[in-house]
């Protein structure tokens, strides 16, 4: 696979150069360190959004375009999910996103059978749309983070811990909010995984179409 020197490319290698800055200030957790982390990962999904098509309006499409681009996705939603997994405030177990690996794995070995078999695999409109969702349920529980620590800072509650906050400042009956991230990752685990039984029953109706 040969590497070439274009815009898209380009973009999708600062999107991975990003992945270990965002995870380190993800992991420090503070006001500071959660707004840089939302500025890079905002930074990255702006990458994500223009390198495809700059590529394809550029006439700059590649071979290790297209396959740099969906790895650098999927690093980038691993790693900061993953980073979520370890912040206990955010009550979200490591395990659920064990699954959103699992899914990426079987795609990607489906999708290299598909080749040997010298097969057509398209990627499909809700993979597609699996990418914008996992982007968009990232930064909403960055967004979380930032504003629970702005509240924290600004009312002077010296604790750190999420659930200290909300429970200073909010309505005993709004207390649910500590849970969104956990919610929404939920949303976005199932919603990834159905996205692989859609690629699977897509690939078997077209292998028992070609039988």
């Amino acid at each position: 696979m040969k590497f070439t020197f274009t815009i898209p490319n380009l973009l999708s290698i600062i999107r991975v150069c990003f992945i270990p800055f965002v995870i380190y200030f993800i992991v420090q957790n503070s006001l500071i360190n959660i707004s840089i982390a939302l500025i890079l990962f905002a930074i990255s999904s702006i990458t994500d959004a223009f390198d495809g098509m700059l590529a394809r309006k550029l006439n700059q499409v590649s071979e290790f375009g297209a396959f740099l681009d969906p790895l650098a996705d999927k690093f980038l939603i691993w790693s900061v999910f993953t980073a979520f997994s370890f912040q206990n405030d955010l009550f979200i177990p490591l395990w659920l996103i064990v699954f959103i690996y699992l899914r990426d794995l079987f795609i990607t070995l489906l999708r290299a059978y598909s080749r040997k078999k010298k097969k057509n695999f398209k990627t499909s409109f809700a993979a597609k749309a699996k990418t914008t969702f996992q982007m968009s349920a990232a930064a909403f529980i960055l967004i979380y983070m930032f504003v629970t620590n702005l509240i924290g800072n600004i009312s002077h509650i010296k604790s750190v811990s999420y659930s200290d906050i909300w429970k200073t400042v909010a309505p005993e009956r709004f207390f649910w909010i500590i849970y969104l991230p956990l919610v929404l990752t939920i949303v976005t685990v199932v919603f990834t995984i159905y996205t692989a039984f859609e690629y699977y029953f897509n690939f078997k109706k077209k292998e028992i179409n070609n039988g």
